[in-house]
């Protein structure tokens, strides 16, 4: 997840928005994407976490953290 951070925090000129403005919307966008994330690999059963290297332990620890930590 950290690769997503530093591209979604990048300030993307794109029309009006620029700055403040695009900046704050990558990290919403960054933030939602965490969220969503995190909440996805608290109803995997064992052998898709298997698939994707995370035991259910490991798993959990990440699911429970508040989207705003890297």
């Amino acid at each position: 997840m950290t690769s997503l951070s530093k591209q979604a925090l990048r300030p993307i000129a794109s029309g009006r928005q620029t700055g403040l403005v695009a900046t704050a919307k990558a990290i919403v966008t960054l933030w939602r994407t965490r969220r969503q994330s995190r909440r996805a690999l608290l109803v995997l059963d064992d052998h898709l976490l298997r698939d994707i290297g995370l035991d259910a332990h490991r798993a959990h620890d990440e699911g429970i953290r508040p989207f705003w930590r890297d």
